[in-house]
């Protein structure tokens, strides 16, 4: 093969060399073209061939071109050959055309032909023989599309080359060009660099030159011509040449040529160019002569008739000419700019000019018009060439610009030639971009009926014959039409022929009506389509009546009625074709035939509002219908009857506002008269005030808007607030969107502070979270909730308690159920169907959607019968809201039908998908075709729907149908699925043929489906009569997921909860301690805890790691201890670095957040700028950054620099451009500022976990900063129109009580302050009169008090001296403050004491200080300060707070008994000062209120065992102070409050039995108001002491209250009648509670086996629960304070059983009734006194409210869970039954039983051990070396069974280790014992850790036989169950914290410990020793153990240890359960 390619190679050089003809190497080439040439060799012969043409008869350019071409064969087999053979002739084209353009050379040198020297006659020839060899090469498959550009962008220069040139070259040249579009036609490729006008031009000059031409060749050169340029200005008909008046003269040149004029090709080309010029607006001055001279000799063609039509159409007067022809006379400018402005100005003025000459409607009647005459000429003329020309002419007109008009007539055209000539009905169809099948399906209206009338029969056969149907299939599928044309038409004829031709085919009359019967919606609906248009519609109708022979008396509104489902889905879909732009109607009439229907059938009307509503609401969006809009609300208004009009007002107004804006002056006018008319008709409850939108302050509307605001402003706040929030959780879209409009109209004009307001926040952030989140995609409602939580601002979550609204419908009967079944559809309508149908304007779309619907309602039972007839049915439906309603009204008797065929997938689905969607749909078809016969309808329903990419519809079902299978399929099912999403699992993150977006979704579905099995898990656990067996198959299918495989899919899916949750159980599965776990995990741990908002437990995961720590791990621990200096240290060090870009940019954003937070705003500004240069890919990122420093330090200039350069769009980017336009006056761009940093929020917002309010509080806090500013705005704008400040004074005023609500962390204060400083002041408008003395630095004085808080000393001092350059009142206070805690403790009290005009709050700061310093003042100096503060300030609760402590504090805590004279007079001070700051507040409530009674008591001791003191004289004053502590109490007992002594009435009611006298009047007096105020609550404390049997001067002193109390005048009565109830209701449940029972017997009985309990009703004594205990306190007195809720259930009866519970006293649980229909449960306790529990319980009550006012343990939500206790006796009484509680020993043992352990057999087993063990050493490793491994770590999985849904479980764990943690330190501090597995209760419901029997305190369980020696209970299994961190994190910090909060109250506490310990109760009480001295020992007990000296973090530390330490857990008592 080699030697042959030698030798051929061989030959053709022979014949080179030799300069043999060029005939023989074309002949050699040619039958060797598929040799194996070498393809070097071949390229190199296209040079040498052109070389060789040189001296070798050049003129024989065909032979050489043809040469050339089999060159170019072989090249093109290598596609980078071809492109180099391409791109060599083109330079060779390139180098003869820039010689050729040298005209003064003879001779050429040409570079490609290594410099030869070629003669000017010869490089012509060349130039025609390399063009049509390019030509050539052009022409081979392939090569057009790669080399067409460089061909195109040279034929100018080359046609210009054959100008005057050899005729055989020009010939050749010109020809080869003629033909060139040849290539491009065959390649379709667009030409890339000329433009479409200098082609033309070229082509025109080619022609030009081809005229010159002999005639023997000209006419064929000519007519390629003409064909190019046809073809040219066929594909590019719509540009815009810039050399339109070169062409003219071009074209003008050729018109003006006799030897052509009579040339058809020339007249073509002639008459297409001037078409394009004429769309240019060029008049041609020609062309009226040129068209005479034609049509003297000649008939013009339809296509040149139309021209002309235009021309004479657009170009009718003087001025039109003149104006052309002065631009057709330009001078030719030399400067190519000049040229450029001129033709510019000249294309301005003309565009101008043509504007107004040519209005739109002008070219469209041309347009039409044109097309006509082209149409009716193929009518009239059936020459097949002659209407393939007109055809060919209409695609040039662009038929598809004609709105479908001529569709008709063409289809007919189509029709006529379809047999004898079917190629013109394909070309028909190609003007339509159809195959003709598809075309004539498309107009089978039109072809159809005239098909069945013509008298051809033949006709109909080909129809037929194309289309694959029979004569009977094709009328049935087009029936409708059918009927449709043959009942519109006039000729009479042609619909009889017709109809007895369908009739013949059909076979009978009756088959043809069961046709019709079939198609009667469509018929009907498409008649009516046509009454606006057509005279014989509503004939038509009757005839569609009288066939279906619908009776005499039922009228055409009745039958139009009947099918307006039809008619609006016809009106749906010109809807959609109008959205869609199409260019043909089906209906271009409907609208108006609406109205005419609407119009006829009323009360077809009425029943389908809603589907009237949706169609009317769209109609708004489409341009030019508002007017016609207008007239259908009208109509729709008018035919309403006053209930629907009721029910609909809402949405037509909205409807009817939505189209105002785009009407003219008279519609609106009209749009105000309808609104005003009809609202004026309706009855406007508030429920439709709630849902009419707000009305614009327009003139036409201003009356309506008047109106509605009035009878808004007229609606309760309570009732409208409580409804507002009730009915946005379920309503629509529109009606969501008005309810919160009326929501900020009440926060605009009531304020966010309105007690109303401030009553329901949780509840309204609860809801407008929820639609944040839950409408993310609707722009009007989120930016409606937005401003909502603006103006509502960030309060402190603490102050809330804030939901998560969870409306996810769970199937938990696995589809067995129908009720169940029946609210799941109604669910699936509600939410998803119904909306859709709503908001969706697609035609098709609103057909499957109503499908669906309808087979949904089919499926859940609901029929026209079963809704109406069924009760249950019935009720469910009516339940649905009424917009839904209306929309399936209609379906209940509708026949929507569907049919689908899909391929079953084969599995795993997910690698084979090209997509996620199509993933989606694939697997929800594959799983269809399991499920069970129950389900199978519900799911298939959905399934066209899906396939239709609703991908929302599918993601809700998805996870209910996986779980239906996994419930009710095979194992091999559930497999199959785990397989599924295994496939998804396995995906590497790196995969390039997944993207990131793509893996993301996939993930989330997984994630979707495992948390919708462990919802259902969890609400299966609580619902009675789900199998066990059931919830194992759903345990045991998620338990086949790999935990570190959905551990990762979570986390990315950001599902955190759910990430953390796999992860630890991963790390249970490898089997490891926490200490010995890798890095991968520990890292992995890190970055979920810090995703789920857990610092403390970042903090802790760095404490396990001991490693040495990269850099970023260190900034990360710096920035979660809040070492915000030290973070930002290293961030610029690494910033110092060479790093990537996106590196760059999380750098950028974590060094600028730790200079935000750290307040360092300097630097902040200065590394903004210095960066810049250093990062410029980050430039708007620190633009931004820059911007934000910058107007917070007030550096205006450099934020009005960052304007003017790019910023990024953040949030703080956005603020800071709003603040800076506003300075600037710019105040839209503001707006528009501000609107872009809310959108940032509102989707920062939604992308936030759901868990908590807590992770959503920056967002909030960033959307008030934004509301304030605008506030702000507003604010100086109505003070500059009024020329008062009073509106910003009053706007001051409202942010300061607005911030008290504000958590109290710094960060968030200083964000706010900062924000509000600027906005308000910094920001003030330029007007002399406002720019003094208007900032009185209160703003500056704030931020100062923030920042000195947090330890910010520098910032605070800023703001001080900021503060006093404003001469800010009291700014001298805070800088004292400053100076002390700045250690100037010397200095601060100085200048307190230099300060002129103290105020109180300085003199009682300057006293404290003293007193604190002490170095130069004795006691009296100190006390003479606070008495001075006291003095003038005497109704200050503070001042006589700390004066009564400072004359506390010198006591020196004797007792009395050991006190001298003076320190009983002091004592008298003392208490004197407690007595009177109570009625002046209750801030200092639990130290004022303990202490004095303390002392009172004391006192009262001391005079009753005077003896007990030695010397006269102290018994003396003892008896003084007694008396004077008496006087004092007497004279201020009516101005202290009731609920001050309600709050410790038990311990008051406990002192009534004190031996003094006077104690005890005083007592009853006391105890008598508190009755009398709250006798429903109170009466529970008095009715045991009035009872008791061991204490009579206690009963007889009850027994006087209570008698005092019926006697009284006021409410004497009812006091009467409570006291009557509640001894009656006691005794009853005395009985109840001593009733003994065999526990044989049933434990469940019934109330009426107790004498009386069942007959209890309707008592008015409260429900003694835990709320109704205990007063709410007030800090500050005020009469109007409620302590007690108002709503407080009374006790409406008991339940029907009671329950004896299974212990040794059998307590019994009862069930009260509840007046708020609540049940409430309670245990009756006998043989216990419950006096100790219910003062513990008050104890926890006022711990929690220390917690709560703690920044740290509010931040942590830490508290005690707490419960009623009700002594009714001294030994017996109530306890608030507590649900769903289980012992930590019973979920323990339960679970070991599971794992076939005996908690029975293990605890006989320690004791064993552990008994015959005889030393520390010996128990300690009987303990933990035979015990504790038997004894599995398992109380975790009680966790996951109660909570396996990730949040809940994260939430309950979280709950479960706070309440644990601070109830630890809180027992141990009072010495709680006896906590053993039993009384250490959790909550399955919350995970809280409730501790019951406390009533062993004071450490009295270190006393027991086997005493307590650790200070809490902190077993293995309590350790275990609190993950992977143990101890540490979480329940470390919440322990210190609230060890914190009970150091920083200690004072408080004291006082409360003190009461306790002196209580009666208390055990020590029996002792014969002192009972004070052993009182002293408790408290100082508890004292040192809230602060012995140690650190806090030590001593939870040493605590920790101790109660975990097993060499101490192996000594406690077995019956605690160390082991547990």
């Amino acid at each position: 093969m080699e030697s042959d390619r030698d030798r051929l190679d061989a030959l053709i050089d022979t014949y080179l060399d030799e300069r043999a003809n060029i005939k023989e190497i074309k002949g050699v080439l040619e039958l060797c073209v598929e040799a194996d040439l070498d393809l070097d060799y071949c390229h190199a012969l296209i040079t040498r061939l052109i070389t060789f043409a040189i001296h070798n008869h050049s003129t024989f350019h065909d032979e050489y071109s043809m040469t050339l071409r089999f060159v170019f064969v072989r090249l093109v087999k290598s596609k980078v050959r071809a492109r180099r053979a391409g791109n060599t002739m083109i330079k060779i084209l390139q180098e003869l055309l820039l010689a050729y353009s040298q005209i003064d050379e003879d001779l050429y040198r040409i570079e490609s032909f290594e410099n030869t020297q070629i003669p000017r006659n010869t490089l012509i020839h060349l130039i025609a023989i390399v063009w049509d060899g390019l030509k050539k090469l052009l022409e081979l498959p392939g090569m057009g599309s790669v080399l067409d550009t460089y061909a195109w962008s040279l034929a100018p220069n080359v046609i210009s080359a054959a100008k005057g040139t050899d005729p055989i070259a020009a010939k050749s040249i010109l020809h080869t060009s003629s033909t060139l579009y040849q290539c491009f036609s065959h390649e379709s490729g667009i030409p890339g660099t000329v433009e479409s006008g200098e082609y033309i031009l070229c082509l025109l000059q080619g022609m030009k030159q081809a005229s010159e031409l002999s005639a023997a060749v000209k006419k064929e050169i000519l007519k390629e011509f003409s064909a190019n340029i046809k073809i040219w200005l066929q594909t590019f008909r719509h540009s815009l040449p810039t050399n339109v008046f070169d062409i003219e003269e071009a074209l003008g040149n050729i018109a003006n040529d006799s030897s052509t004029i009579k040339d058809e090709s020339v007249q073509d080309a002639v008459f297409r160019v001037a078409n394009l010029l004429f769309d240019n607006q060029m008049n041609l001055h020609w062309f009226d002569e040129y068209v005479s001279s034609l049509q003297s000799t000649q008939k013009i063609t339809p296509f040149q008739d139309a021209i002309v039509l235009k021309y004479k159409e657009w170009f009718k007067d003087e001025e039109d000419a003149s104006l052309s022809t002065s631009l057709r006379k330009r001078i030719r400018l030399e400067s190519t700019d000049d040229m450029e402005l001129y033709e510019e100005t000249q294309s301005r003025t003309v565009e101008s000019h043509v504007h107004k000459l040519y209005p739109q409607d002008l070219v469209k009647t041309w347009y039409f018009r044109a097309l006509s005459m082209l149409i009716k000429s193929t009518e009239s003329n059936h020459d097949p060439k002659f209407v393939q020309d007109v055809i060919d002419d209409i695609a040039y007109l662009s038929i598809n610009e004609s709105d479908g008009i001529f569709d008709e007539r063409l289809a007919r055209v189509a029709l006529s030639y379809l047999q004898s000539h079917r190629h013109i009905a394909v070309q028909i169809a190609t003007l339509y971009d159809l195959a003709l099948p598809n075309f004539l399906r498309a107009n089978m209206g039109h072809i159809l009926p005239d098909a069945l009338a013509a008298q051809d029969d033949s006709i109909l056969g080909s129809l037929t014959e194309i289309l694959g149907l029979t004569d009977e299939a094709i009328c049935e599928a087009g029936a409708h039409h059918i009927f449709v044309s043959f009942f519109m038409s006039p000729d009479i004829e042609y619909a009889k022929h017709g109809l007895e031709r369908l009739q013949s085919i059909l076979g009978s009359e009756e088959a043809m009506l069961s046709l019709l019967e079939g198609h009667r919606t469509k018929v009907t609906s498409f008649l009516a389509m046509r009454l606006a248009d057509s005279e014989h519609a509503q004939n038509a109708l009757y005839e569609v009546m009288r066939w279906l022979r619908i009776p005499d008396s039922a009228t055409i509104g009745f039958f139009l009625g009947q099918h307006m489902l039809g008619i609006l889905a016809q009106v749906t879909k010109f809807i959609s074709e109008m959205h869609a732009k199409q260019r043909a109607l089906t209906h271009p009439h409907a609208v108006q035939a609406l109205e005419k229907v609407m119009a006829l059938s009323p009360q077809g009307v009425q029943e389908h509002t809603q589907q009237v509503i949706a169609i009317l609401q769209t109609l708004g969006d489409l341009p030019g219908m508002q007017h016609d809009g207008f007239r259908l609300w009208k109509q729709f208004a008018d035919v309403l009857d006053l209930d629907n009009l009721n029910t609909c007002i809402g949405a037509m107004v909205r409807g009817v506002l939505h189209i105002f804006r785009w009407c003219d002056k008279s519609i609106k006018e009209k749009i105000g008269a309808l609104l005003h008319e009809k609202l004026h008709t309706c009855n406007l409850t508030t429920d439709r005030l709630l849902e009419l939108p707000n009305i614009p302050p327009f003139e036409e509307l201003m009356g309506v808007k008047e109106f509605i605001d009035q009878k808004r402003d007229e609606l309760a706040v309570e009732d409208t607030v409580y409804k507002i929030c009730k009915k946005a959780q379920h309503g629509d879209a529109l009606k969501t969107e008005a309810l919160l409009e009326v929501l900020q109209r009440i926060l605009t004009n009531h304020g966010p502070l309105h007690p109303v307001i401030v009553r329901h926040h949780s509840m309204l952030y609860t809801v407008l979270l929820h639609l944040s989140r839950k409408t993310g995609d609707n722009r009007k409602i989120r930016n409606a909730a937005a401003e909502c939580l603006g103006a509502l601002g960030a309060t402190d979550p603490s102050k809330l308690k804030v939901k998560i609204i969870d409306d996810d419908f769970v199937v938990l009967q696995n589809y067995l159920s129908p009720k169940e079944n029946r609210n799941l559809v109604c669910d699936l309508i509600t939410k998803q169907l119904g909306p859709s149908f709503l908001a969706t304007t697609d035609e098709n779309a609103h057909q499957f959607l109503q499908y669906t619907m309808q087979t949904l309602l089919k499926y859940a039972g609901f029929t026209s019968r079963t809704v109406n007839d069924d009760p249950a049915i019935k009720a469910r439906w009516n339940e649905l809201p009424a917009t839904i309603l209306d929309i399936l009204c209609p379906l209940l008797e509708s026949s929507f039908a569907c049919k689908w065929s899909l391929h079953q997938p084969t599995y795993p689905i997910y690698p084979q998908a090209d997509s996620y969607e199509t993933w989606i749909k694939r697997w929800y078809y594959g799983l269809t075709q399991t499920t069970a016969d129950t389900a199978r309808d519900l799911f298939n329903a959905c399934t066209p729907l899906i396939q239709r990419d609703f991908i929302g519809l599918a993601l809700d079902l998805l996870p209910r149908l996986v779980l239906h299978i996994v419930l009710s399929g095979s194992s091999d099912d559930c497999s199959t699925i785990i397989q599924e999403m295994m496939s998804v699992l396995l995906v590497d993150p790196q995969a390039t043929d997944h993207t990131e977006k793509r893996q993301r979704d996939s993930l989330r579905t997984v994630v979707l489906i495992t948390e919708h099995c462990r919802k259902w898990i969890r609400r299966a656990q609580k619902l009675n009569g789900i199998d066990a067996s059931s919830v194992t198959k759903v345990r045991k299918f998620l338990e086949g997921i790999p935990n570190d495989k959905m551990a990762m899919a979570s986390f990315r899916s950001k599902a955190y909860p759910q990430a953390l949750m796999h992860l630890e159980l991963h790390i249970k599965d490898l089997g490891k301690e926490p200490k010995s776990l890798s890095a991968d995990i520990y890292e992995s741990l890190r970055q979920i805890y810090v995703h789920i908002d857990d610092p403390d437990g970042v903090v802790a995961i760095f404490s396990f790691f001991h490693k040495t720590l990269g850099i970023e791990e260190e900034i990360l621990q710096f920035e979660h201890m809040g070492q915000w200096s030290h973070a930002s240290a290293e961030y610029r060090q690494l910033l110092e670095q060479p790093i990537d870009e996106a590196n760059a940019n999380r750098l950028l954003t974590g060094y600028f957040n730790c200079l935000r937070s750290s307040s360092s705003n300097t630097n902040m500004l200065g590394e903004a700028n210095r960066l810049m240069s250093r990062y410029p890919a980050s430039v708007s990122r620190l633009n931004a950054y820059r911007a934000e420093a910058s107007w917070k330090l007030g550096e205006w200039d450099s934020l009005d620099t960052s304007l003017e350069e790019s910023m990024e769009k953040s949030f703080d980017g956005s603020l800071a451009s709003a603040l800076g336009h506003f300075r600037q006056g710019k105040h839209l761009e503001a707006l528009v500022n501000i609107e872009n940093a809310q959108n940032e929020l509102m989707d920062q917002l939604l992308t936030t976990s759901h868990d908590s309010y807590h992770q959503s509080y920056d967002y909030i806090l960033g959307l008030q900063m934004l509301h304030e500013v605008k506030e702000s705005r507003f604010a100086w704008e109505e003070a500059e129109c009024t020329g008062t400040l009073e509106p910003v004074i009053q706007l001051q005023k409202q942010w300061e009580k607005q911030f008290e609500l504000v958590s109290p962390t710094y960060q968030f204060q200083k964000k706010l302050l900062e924000v509000r400083q600027a906005a308000l002041f910094d920001l003030i408008p330029n007007s002399p009169s406002f720019t003094v003395g208007v900032d009185d630095g209160a703003f500056w004085l704030a931020r100062a008090k923030a920042a000195r808080k947090a330890g910010y000393m520098a910032t605070s001092l800023d703001a001080i001296v900021r503060a006093e350059a404003l001469n800010t009142p009291f700014i001298y206070i805070e800088r004292a403050k400053w100076y002390w805690l700045n250690d100037q403790k010397v200095k601060a009290i100085k200048y307190l004491e230099d300060h002129p005009n103290p105020n109180p709050k300085a003199m009682l700061l300057h006293a404290r200080y003293s007193e604190a310093v002490a170095e130069n003042l004795n006691r009296t100096e100190i006390l003479q300060l606070y008495r001075r503060v006291q003095k003038n300030e005497e109704t200050w609760e503070k001042a006589m707070y700390f004066l009564g402590q400072y004359y506390d504090k010198n006591l020196n805590e004797y007792s009395v008994q050991r006190m001298n004279a003076k320190q009983m007079r002091i004592a008298s001070c003392a208490a004197s000062s407690y007595i009177r700051a109570l009625p002046l507040g209750s801030k200092y409530f639990y130290y004022t209120m303990p202490r004095f009674l303390t002392m009172w008591m004391e006192f009262g001791d001391a005079v009753e065992n005077s003896m007990d003191i030695k010397e006269k004289k102290e018994r003396d004053a003892a008896l003084e102070v007694f008396k004077h502590i008496n006087n004092t109490i007497m004279q201020n007992l009516e101005r202290i409050h009731p609920y001050q002594f309600a709050m410790v009435l038990p311990r008051l009611v406990s002192r009534l039995s004190h031996s003094n006298g006077t104690i005890g009047e005083i007592l009853m007096r006391i105890i008598g108001r508190v009755l009398a105020a709250y006798p429903r609550t109170t009466i529970w404390a008095l009715l045991p002491p009035a009872e008791s049997r061991t204490n009579e001067k206690m009963k007889m002193r009850a027994k006087q209250i209570l008698d005092k109390a019926e006697s009284d005048p006021e409410n004497g009565e009812l006091l009467q009648l409570i006291i009557m109830q509640a001894r009656k209701f006691t005794r009853v449940l005395k009985s109840l509670a001593v009733e003994e029972v065999t526990l044989d017997r049933p434990l469940v009985f019934s109330t009426k086996t107790v004498p009386g309990l069942a007959e209890i009703s309707n008592l008015e004594l409260c429900i003694p629960s835990q709320k109704a205990l205990l007063p709410e306190l007030p800090e500050v007195s005020s009469e109007s304070h409620k302590s007690f809720y108002d709503d407080l259930p009374r006790i409406k009866g008991i339940g029907p059983q009671y329950e004896v519970m299974r212990s040794l006293q059998q307590p019994k649980r009862i069930a009260i009734i509840g007046s708020d229909g609540t049940t409430y449960h309670f245990l009756v306790k006998r043989n216990d006194d419950l006096r100790k529990d219910a003062r513990m319980m008050e104890f926890n009550t006022m711990i929690n409210k220390f917690l709560k006012k703690d920044a740290n343990a509010r931040q942590r939500d830490l508290y005690i869970r707490t419960y009623g206790i009700i002594p009714l006796g001294e030994n017996w009484g109530l306890i608030e039954w507590i649900n769903n509680l289980n012992a930590l020993k019973s979920i323990v043992a339960q679970e070991w039983k599971i794992d076939g352990i005996d908690v029975k057999r293990i605890t006989a087993g320690a004791k064993q051990l552990l008994e015959l063990a005889t030393t520390t050493e010996e128990k300690f490793n009987a303990f933990t070396k035979n015990i504790l491994p038997k004894c599995p770590k398992l109380f975790y999985r009680w966790f996951l069974e109660h909570f396996p849904e990730p949040s809940q479980w994260l939430s309950s764990r979280s709950r479960y280790i706070r309440t644990l943690a601070v109830m630890s330190i809180v027992g141990y501090i009072l010495g709680l014992g006896d906590r053993h597995a039993e009384n250490i209760l959790f909550d399955k419901t919350t995970g809280d850790c409730v501790h019951v029997d406390v009533n062993m305190l004071f450490d009295k369980g270190q006393a027991l036989i086997v005493p307590e020696i650790v200070p809490f209970r902190l077993t293995q299994n309590l350790v275990d169950a609190m993950g992977v961190l143990r101890y540490e994190g979480m329940y470390r910090k919440s322990c210190e914290v609230t060890l914190d909060v009970m150091r920083k109250n200690k004072i408080q506490l004291m006082s409360v410990f003190e009461t306790l310990a002196h209580d009666p109760i208390t055990e020590w009480k029996k002792r014969p020793a002192n009972v004070q001295e052993i009182a002293r020992e408790q408290l100082k007990k508890i004292e040192k153990k809230i602060d012995n000296g140690r650190t806090v973090r030590d001593e939870v530390q040493e605590l920790i240890a101790l109660a975990t330490s097993n060499q101490r857990l192996c000594q406690m008592f077995i019956g605690w359960a160390p082991y547990i």
